[in-house]
């Protein structure tokens, strides 16, 4: 793959061992990361392609207001958060923009996966296990999509729905 300095510094260990085995699936991808000169880029070309996507599903270890903005007018397909994400994020959201919790499940998570119809975004974390929002590996095949989308039913079938306690009804 492309930019094997990406694949050093970055933990493929944060991915199930299967996934691991096929990383050979994400050939023909690349890497885009921020520069000094703009420091948003990898941000920039994830919300370009959200903006871009008609369906999405997502694995979500971190909440970016500007992604999420980005990727609103597409049909989510599934949502695999952070419990501490979710958490978070349930609090300082209507419960009414979350109605939709069949489409949302919640685990630990560290690695970003979205999967649209056009293509992957992966970000792994750092080594350190820190989350990377300079960098974004992105991939538009179809067998790099599988890939994605096996991850994403990997994750989904391991984690729950989100609960929803009294505190949370409306």
């Amino acid at each position: 793959m492309t930019d094997p300095d990406y694949w050093e510094t970055h933990d493929v260990t944060a991915l199930p061992p299967r996934f691991r085995l096929r990383l050979s699936d994400l050939a023909g991808g690349e890497v885009v990361r921020a520069t000094e000169t703009r420091p948003a880029r990898a941000v920039s070309e994830a919300e370009q392609r959200l903006k871009n996507a008609d369906s999405i599903g997502a694995i979500i270890p971190v909440y970016t207001d500007r992604l999420a903005d980005a990727a609103s007018d597409a049909d989510v397909t599934r949502l695999v958060f952070d419990e501490a994400v979710f958490e978070e994020v349930f609090k300082e959201t209507a419960p009414a923009q979350l109605d939709a919790t069949e489409l949302i499940r919640v685990t630990n998570v560290s690695v970003a996966v979205t999967v649209t119809e056009d293509c992957l975004l992966l970000s792994l974390p750092n080594l350190d296990g820190a989350y990377d929002s300079q960098t974004e590996f992105i991939a538009e095949t179809v067998k790099a999509r599988h890939w994605g989308n096996h991850l994403l039913d990997y994750y989904w079938d391991s984690a729950q729905p989100p609960e929803r306690d009294s505190s949370h009804q409306n």
